[in-house]
């Protein structure tokens, strides 16, 4: 205070060429701020902006003027609302200055002073959009923080980024398909433009990466508190790593590593929400095709390099299907300039996967011998004529009709719409799509409780549905109730490829349009092409897509399909507590999920230990294996999930 009192004698002097004491501008100020007819008068002829910056020029190593500006971002709340030993603490908290940034709008940069309210019983500190756990290292979002506030931080970085512009590019993405990159290097070129002050003064890559980071987190608290029953978020500190490296110790960064366990429970949200869509009034959907039909159909333009290691294995549906590889998602290694040969690494797999076996585990074994089995099936099934009800259709996706590059690169993705437009699932299709992996898809969507109608759309459905009849109730596709509503659904091949189907099976049981079955009822008036015409749509994304890297890619597009969804049915994506408000009983709290790393990370030191020539005993073999895993990783694998682990866990474990 004392030194704000000295600038503002010194800024009246030089200014009006008037001398007061401290004491005086103290006094001044006091009178001032308790009448609020008195600020509007004094402020009518005066320019403080103006007159600071000439201060500036004339003292340009003032010890005050270096952190001043006239524009003052404030905490959310001054009012500490923490809970201790069931007791909210209620202090009313001082403001403190926290340090100098740039506000960043859609057509210019605006340099600011940021305050923090921290409350030193509870160790919070209260900021522009987030609490900063001072004694954890964490940061707490909550929907008071964000909810249609003016200015959104979360780092401690110098760039404060306006709502007007992170909703700007939110309405560019979505509608007009352009990249962090173009929003970045156009904005700087706007700014420089209509400021010539700020050229060159902000690297071009940096800020994308940062404007690029501080969308995807603030459309992510938005889906959340739009879609969950969540009250707060908590995040680590240092969330705002340019890319998904893994640093030191074989640890993922932590962005990557939030996004990873948390991806299960924000796609969970996603799907829930959108599949139930029907039963919130606010969204304006064609009501006559409205969740009647489930389409299904891959898109393989944002296929990613992705690593070679084939041992990474589904559980979730182990009950009905038996293993599903699934692969490693993570990109693999960049090879270093400087490397020495002998310690090359490989280009072809990621970290983790550098030094681990290449002997396939058992789950992958299990799961090609499926697929094969299922492959051997279907060449007997077309040289048997006798087998009238098994007839087998001239159109069939096999794995052997994909090639693979020296560099692995995922198969794009498998997306379920419904027949009003509306993505309510995908998965990433690392490997090929098949009838077990659509199945697995399908299976995973019902288990965690969207709404799937009875009657969907595939443009391989006769094989599908082969699939489906000739092995249900055996040992390829078990009896539950989740393979039960699979196996009594209605599936047809949608209008545009049923063309080219040609057996008798394509045109009764599989035809959209046939009539001695219901399929006529129950798909007239279905637009049956929706996917192949959404596609077009997300065609455009391809390059963003193919450059992010697991799990940030995933969170992506589930951002992108949120905002596709939202201007479809016509709803803000800001409407928070939409979901508890008319589906409540459909919400799953908050879980957590194991990271692929992790299992890989506890792969190798598994085969690490197995490889000693040990002769110690059972008990001393487990203490060997905790101190190679060490107590902290330990306890990092030790959630505390509100479901069974076990339906969502990624098993990656060497035979």
């Amino acid at each position: 205070m004392k030194e704000r009192n000295e600038f503002a004698r010194a800024l009246i002097q030089q200014e009006l060429g008037e001398s007061y004491s401290s004491e005086q501008i103290l006094h001044c100020r006091n009178i001032i701020n308790a009448n609020d007819i008195s600020k509007i008068e004094m402020g009518v002829c005066i320019d403080l902006e103006d007159a600071i910056n000439r201060f500036k020029l004339i003292h340009p190593t003032h010890p005050y003027i270096q952190d001043l500006n006239t524009l003052s971002l404030v905490p959310f709340r001054t009012q500490c609302n923490n809970f201790r030993d069931g007791i909210e603490c209620g202090d009313q908290l001082r403001l403190d200055f926290h340090m100098t940034a740039f506000i960043i709008y859609p057509t210019s940069i605006r340099s600011c002073t940021m305050y923090s309210a921290n409350c030193k019983k509870c160790q919070l500190s209260y900021r522009v959009s987030s609490i900063y756990c001072m004694n954890e290292q964490k940061i707490i979002v909550t929907p008071e923080a964000i909810e249609k506030k003016q200015y959104f931080h979360l780092s401690s970085g110098k760039l404060v980024y306006s709502r007007e512009l992170l909703v700007s590019v939110s309405s560019d993405l979505v509608n007009g398909h352009i990249s962090f990159n173009g929003a970045g290097t156009s904005l700087l070129s706007k700014v420089t433009r209509i400021h010539p002050e700020f050229d060159k003064k902000f690297d071009p890559a940096e800020f994308t990466r940062s404007l690029e980071a501080h969308w995807l987190y603030f459309e992510l608290f938005n889906l959340i508190f739009m879609t969950s029953a969540e009250k707060k978020v908590v995040i680590p500190r240092a969330l705002f790593s340019a890319r998904n490296i893994v640093k030191g110790g074989g640890m993922i960064n932590a962005k990557a590593q939030f996004l990873e366990e948390h991806l299960n429970w924000i796609y969970n949200l996603f799907s829930i929400f959108w599949s139930h869509h029907k039963l919130i009034p606010d969204c304006q959907c064609d009501s006559s095709a409205c969740s009647r039909v489930l389409i299904l159909d891959g898109h393989q333009k944002p296929r990613r390099t992705v690593c070679s290691f084939d041992n990474v294995t589904s559980l979730m549906n182990e009950d009905e299907l038996g293993v599903c590889n699934r692969g490693c998602p993570y990109q693999p290694q960049k090879r270093k300039k400087d490397e020495k040969r002998k310690n090359k690494t490989s280009p072809y797999y990621c970290f983790y996967h550098q030094n681990l076996s290449e002997s396939v585990s058992a789950n992958v074994v299990e799961d090609r011998q499926r697929d094969q089995a299922w492959e051997d099936d279907l060449k007997l099934l077309e040289k048997d004529d006798l087998t009238h009800d098994y007839e087998t259709c001239n159109v069939v996706r096999s794995q052997e009709d994909e090639e693979l590059e020296n560099k692995r690169k995922s198969m794009g993705f498998l997306a379920s719409f419904l027949s009003c437009g509306i993505v309510i699932g995908f998965t990433e299709s690392i490997n090929h799509e098949g009838a077990r992996k659509v199945t697995d898809h399908l299976l995973t969507m019902i288990k965690m409780g969207s709404k799937i109608p009875d009657a969907m759309i595939y443009d391989s459905a006769c094989t599908l549905k082969l699939f489906w009849t000739k092995n249900y109730r055996n040992i390829h596709l078990k009896e539950t109730a989740a393979s039960k509503i699979l196996f009594e659904m209605r599936i047809a091949v949608d209008r545009f490829h049923h063309k080219n189907h040609v057996h008798s099976m394509c045109k009764t049981i599989t035809n959209p349009d046939c009539t001695t079955n219901g399929n006529y009822e129950a798909y007239q008036g279905i637009n049956t092409g929706i996917a192949e015409q959404s596609f077009r749509y997300l065609s455009e994304f391809k390059l963003s897509l193919r450059r992010l890297a697991y799990p940030t890619s995933t969170i992506f597009s589930i951002l992108l399909l949120h905002l596709w969804n939202c201007r479809r049915v016509q709803i803000s994506p800001d409407c928070f507590g939409l979901a508890m408000k008319y589906i409540p009983d459909k919400i799953k709290p908050l879980f957590r999920t194991y990271c692929i790393f992790e299992t890989a990370q506890l792969s190798s030191n598994k085969i690490l230990t197995d490889s000693m020539d040990l002769t110690q005993d059972e008990e001393q073999n487990d203490e060997i294996v905790e101190m190679t895993l060490g107590v902290d990783h330990l306890e990092q694998l030790d959630y505390d999930c509100c479901v069974n682990l076990e339906e969502y866990a990624w098993d990656s474990d060497q035979e």
